[in-house]
């Protein structure tokens, strides 16, 4: 699958999650300096997460999927170790194809991991 499998692409073109709610309750900003990817993180008080910024592909699919992720109420920490462990993640084919991402291009760990570390971030203010 790869960098560009067709998740990726479908994440980055449509995403469901992008733009800032009405009400924040929460909020967190990441950067990437060597790069210039940028992802703003929300969270409104119904606890849906959304983002905005810019940044590569592979970035803000990310944030997409780490917004869809937390949306259907899925375990953000114990993912967060997934992905960095780069663990099989088959049963759930978005996060599949970051973990499959950072295997192929370590060299990309950053944009993928940004948005999930500034979550992680968020979280323990």
């Amino acid at each position: 699958m790869g960098t560009y499998s067709g998740i990726l692409l479908k994440k980055y073109q449509a995403p469901q999650w992008k733009g800032e709610p009405e009400t924040v309750v929460q909020f967190e900003e990441a950067i990437n300096q060597t790069c210039g990817d940028h992802i703003k993180l929300f969270m409104d008080k119904k606890s849906t997460l959304t983002w905005d910024g810019k940044g590569c592909m592979i970035c803000t699919a990310s944030a997409e999927i780490l917004c869809n992720a937390n949306n259907n109420g899925l375990d953000i920490p114990q993912l967060f170790e997934n992905l960095k462990a780069e663990n099989e993640l088959e049963n759930q084919p978005e996060l599949q194809a970051l973990v499959e991402t950072l295997s192929e291009y370590p060299t990309r760990s950053k944009c993928v991991m940004l948005a999930w570390e500034g979550f992680m971030r968020m979280n323990t203010q």
